[in-house]
């Protein structure tokens, strides 16, 4: 029990002797984190005091008076240089920092067309396209399949479309069947590079109007070309037979050679 009223007494006697804190508010330092800041340029603590127009206040004297270093009182009559004021510099370099990110923006808008232009020009010139043109799957396609699938080494007379052996084999024999064959070859060589070649797709088009055109000329060529064989293939009776039929007949009587000339004349 004693010692508890012993450590009572020490715990009140250090307690009546404690200093309190008091809470400071120095109005020159308020002011001053004011122009530090945005809040107001213009209150300049501690302020004169005069007697008789003679500055009295010592304190004033010595911050913002003639005891002043230099720096202070050109601080204080010069221009407002809060950072975070309308003119500020922190200002400054955030309306900079938005014209800067809404300059990016643009740019990066900007390079997003010129990206999506040359995706567009890619599309527009690579061969990887083609199999997907809709003009070439509808039209030349199915024009040209069969030019692609043509056997220029085939030694059957119905793939080169002629409809019998003897003038196949005569026409193979004169070396027109060779001819054609690399004909045939280089029209094969211009379907493939229009197909592969990187071109704009109206240059591709053009290139297979070309190789159409060539291979519809060709088939009609090579129809041509049997019945030249063809012709020279009748044999010499029926040639014969078809020079009698031309023979006029002279066994017919006066009167039915002019009856057939008025009716020739279509006179009644």
């Amino acid at each position: 029990m004693k010692k508890i009223i012993l450590f009572m007494s020490i715990l009140f006697y250090f307690h009546s002797y404690s200093q309190s804190v008091k809470r400071l508010k120095d109005l020159s330092i308020v002011a001053q984190e004011k122009r530090q800041v945005f809040y107001e340029w213009g209150d300049w603590r501690p302020k004169p005091k005069y007697f008789l127009g003679i500055q009295t206040n010592f304190a004033y004297g010595q911050v913002w008076g003639m005891w002043a270093p230099s720096r202070n009182r050109s601080y204080k009559s010069g221009s407002d240089i809060r950072p975070l004021g309308p003119t500020g510099k922190q200002v400054q370099r955030s309306i900079q920092i938005d014209m800067m990110e809404d300059r990016t923006d643009k740019l990066l808008n900007h390079t997003n067309s010129w990206k999506e232009q040359e995706n567009n020009e890619f599309l527009n010139y690579t061969n990887l396209t083609t199999i997907s043109d809709p003009l070439y799957l509808v039209y030349y396609k199915p024009n040209l399949n069969s030019l692609e699938a043509f056997n220029v080494n085939s030694p059957f007379y119905v793939d080169w479309g002629f409809s019998k052996q003897k003038p196949f084999n005569e026409a193979q024999q004169y070396g027109m069947i060779a001819h054609y064959r690399d004909m045939i070859l280089e029209l094969k060589d211009k379907y493939k590079i229009a197909k592969n070649v990187d071109v704009s797709r109206g240059k591709r088009l053009l290139m297979y109007h070309d190789v159409f055109l060539q291979w519809r000329k060709m088939k009609q060529r090579l129809k041509d070309l049997e019945n030249t064989f063809y012709l020279q293939d009748i044999s010499k009776a029926d040639l014969m037979k078809w020079k009698n039929s031309q023979i006029p007949n002279y066994t017919r009587s006066d009167a039915e050679i002019f009856q057939e000339a008025l009716n020739q004349a279509n006179i009644y």
